[in-house]
């Protein structure tokens, strides 16, 4: 329960804080995955990685400890190595599907960002292949259980924080991708 309202206030807090857009710094990063996965639709990338990190390239740090006990998220894309037994561990589940190490997917931005795309882009292949579904389909990677209803809510709450980013023009227009 403490994390789902620990979820909520990080969600929130990151909607209220208005429209300061930060700068992407891993435009070419993004770009690469969409040429290596052109099925993935242009946007959605940078749309989890808005919503995971605000393209912050999220480092391992043993030394720290979250103040509300929240796992700590890595990369551009923000993968969980350790859940805590509550969070997936995103990190574990995109090596698993791909080429890439965990120590790569940890340390290098471009690995973080390719390795999250052919996951994706493996997790989706052989269903339909709308904007909807592949939006849909990130949720798989987000990291948040989905058991209780607090929990649905709290993945309702991420996703619609992916999709406003994908359907703002605002967004895409300053990003670089069509709404």
């Amino acid at each position: 329960m403490k994390y789902t309202v620990a979820l909520f206030i990080l969600l929130f807090c990151g909607v209220a804080k208005g429209q300061n857009l930060p700068v992407n710094n891993y435009k070419q990063e993004f770009a690469d995955a969409y040429t290596a996965y052109p099925s993935i639709p242009r946007g959605l990338l940078e749309a989890v990685a808005w919503t995971n990190t605000r393209f912050t390239n999220l480092q391992p740090d043993t030394n720290a400890e979250s103040c509300n006990g929240m796992p700590q998220a890595f990369g551009v894309m923000g993968l969980y190595l350790d859940g805590k037994g509550y969070f997936e561990n995103t990190l574990t589940a995109v090596t698993e599907t791909t080429d890439y190490t965990e120590t790569e997917v940890l340390q290098q931005p471009a690995i973080n960002i390719l390795a999250y795309a052919q996951a994706l882009n493996q997790l989706v292949t052989h269903a339909r292949n709308s904007r909807a579904f592949w939006l849909y389909s990130t949720r798989y990677f987000s990291g948040l259980p989905d058991n209780t209803i607090g929990e649905k809510y709290a993945n309702d709450i991420w996703l619609y924080e992916v999709a406003s980013f994908l359907n703002s023009p605002e967004k895409a227009s300053f990003y670089g991708f069509n709404v």
